[in-house]
């Protein structure tokens, strides 16, 4: 089942990276509970990331069901959200990838990726750091995904399926077996590129100075 196999995604990660693990169940758990387990879930994401030590990588284990707005949902570190699986764990506010003060905790990269779930969308926030990333896997973003920072925007998406999607500077973008209904817009200096294999993609932009590669694509 996919509930199955997001599981197994989970422990991978889990057991390869040392991740700390946070729990959240939207409609049943409460923020008040330590989010170490499934019985003692965090209601939102925000409380979650909030007991997360800074300079390690963080799992959160998302429920099915819809998870509400909370004015915009942050993913601090290298923090990875994973869901039940895309027609099952929906996510109805923004989620914005963005640095913390201690950039160089995590040698000034930082990324944020969303695994098995639909989200609204999705951006990478400019900061100090000099570079972040937004991964999307066996993901459904419903608006914009987005990564522009003051220096490498990254952006990956494997087996998605969004809307619009762009990355600026000198971020590198891949994209396979994916679909971008809209316009994948990759933009930047000498040094960017664009992978682009076994993917529908309804329009491509790119600057004059992106190398890119195109494989297997329609259009």
């Amino acid at each position: 089942t996919v509930l199955a196999a997001a599981l197994a995604v989970t422990c991978a990660f889990h057991e390869a990276s040392g991740a700390e693990v946070r729990y959240v169940d939207c409609a049943r758990g409460r923020d008040g509970q330590d989010g170490l387990t499934r019985r003692t879930a965090k209601k939102t994401l925000n409380a979650a990331l909030d007991t997360l030590e800074a300079g390690v990588d963080g799992l959160l284990v998302v429920d099915k069901g819809r998870c509400p707005a909370e004015g915009g949902i942050r993913l601090w570190l290298h923090t990875t959200v994973q869901g039940a699986g895309q027609g099952k764990t929906f996510l109805d506010d923004e989620v914005v990838v963005a640095a913390r003060e201690d950039c160089l905790s995590f040698l000034d990269s930082y990324r944020g990726a969303l695994a098995d779930l639909t989200v609204a969308r999705v951006r990478v926030a400019p900061s100090s750091c000099e570079d972040g990333e937004v991964r999307l896997t066996r993901a459904r973003a419903t608006g914009p995904v987005s990564s522009f920072t003051s220096a490498y925007g990254g952006l990956a998406l494997e087996q998605a399926d969004v809307v619009d999607a762009s990355a600026g500077q000198g971020g590198n973008v891949i994209v396979h077996g994916s679909r971008v209904r809209g316009t994948l817009t990759v933009s930047g200096f000498e040094d960017a590129s664009a992978l682009i294999e076994d993917s529908t993609v309804t329009h491509l932009a790119l600057t004059e100075k992106v190398i890119a590669n195109v494989r297997r694509t329609t259009f």
